[in-house]
């Protein structure tokens, strides 16, 4: 019956979008209650079951972004990264699974039980994406454009309902911070500063590892942006991931970058949950450390095996 807790943030993680994990705190919170959770135990979950799928879902810019960067498949980052994926779940259930008690009343927990299955049929498209693409290998762009014409059918949408929706989808911010990262990387290869800066680090003896990680989690901490760490390091970085491209390095940096973007005090997702829950920065980062540090761990261990 504990399961149920995890099932709300870990179903909305599968849509990108901005504090999502505040759409899920009032379910998790109810849940929560009925199994005796204590705030911060609550905001953890919350917080942390959100943001597990970042790793290596397709649908993440920073994912998209990884792939473009360093000119490899999404299909090779997706497959490679996926076991990331899995080690932030399970450190996840590790940190929080016996500190439940038994729901006290067992009418309203089915009763949460069925808000979370009616928001995960409401999650079909997304479903249908990550099926088709990560067991089938069909196109992303075809099957978001399959799935966003079964939603309109579905629904039954008029042309204006379909106009409406596309133009409130639109996000200028995100075109214009795409425009500007490209133009970024553009002059870092006309400037060459992506043969001068590794090569800086080397010969002042920074070790690889070392560069592959404080870069992506500094950018990362100080933005509260994912996908700021991918864009702006990265090209600088490639380098030092070897020729061809090392996977295991990859997600070393990949990781380190996205550790500084959960731990981040300007995480649009930790602030809002934060104030939700009335929970202190001193709790938030006692629940977060251990597991964000073990999942370092592993990388690290990979990445130099």
């Amino acid at each position: 019956l504990r399961m149920v807790i995890f099932f709300p943030p870990m179903i909305v993680g599968f849509l990108p979008m901005p504090a999502g994990a505040l759409f899920t705190a009032s379910l998790t919170d109810e849940i929560g209650n009925q199994l005796g959770a204590k705030p911060s135990l609550k905001h953890f979950i919350n917080y942390w079951f959100r943001h597990i799928w970042e790793y290596s879902l397709p649908l993440y810019p920073s994912v998209i972004f990884e792939a473009a960067t360093l000119g490899v498949s999404i299909t090779a980052i997706v497959s490679y990264q996926w076991y990331i994926v899995f080690l932030a779940m399970v450190f996840g259930f590790l940190s929080s699974w016996f500190r439940f008690r038994k729901p006290k009343d067992r009418n309203n927990f089915s009763l949460s039980f069925r808000k979370t299955l009616d928001l995960l049929f409401t999650m079909w498209t997304v479903i249908f994406v990550l099926v088709g693409f990560l067991a089938f290998k069909i196109n992303l762009v075809v099957l978001l454009l399959i799935a966003a014409v079964g939603e309109v059918l579905n629904k039954r949408l008029s042309f204006r309902e379909v106009s409406n929706i596309f133009k409130s989808s639109v996000d200028f911010n995100l075109i214009a911070m795409v425009f500007a990262i490209f133009c970024f990387q553009g002059m870092l290869k006309v400037s060459n500063a992506v043969h001068i800066v590794p090569n800086l680090l080397q010969a002042a003896n920074v070790p690889n590892l070392f560069s592959l990680f404080f870069f992506p989690f500094l950018i990362s901490f100080m933005t509260g942006i994912s996908t700021a760490a991918v864009a702006l390091t990265f090209p600088l970085l490639a380098p030092l991931m070897g020729d061809p491209v090392n996977l295991k390095l990859v997600a070393w940096s990949f990781v380190s970058g996205y550790s500084g973007h959960l731990l981040s005090p300007f995480h649009l997702c930790l602030i809002t949950t934060k104030e939700y829950y009335k929970t202190t920065w001193k709790e938030v980062y006692l629940e977060l450390l251990p597991v964000v540090l073990a999942v370092l761990a592993v990388a690290l261990v990979v990445a130099i095996t």
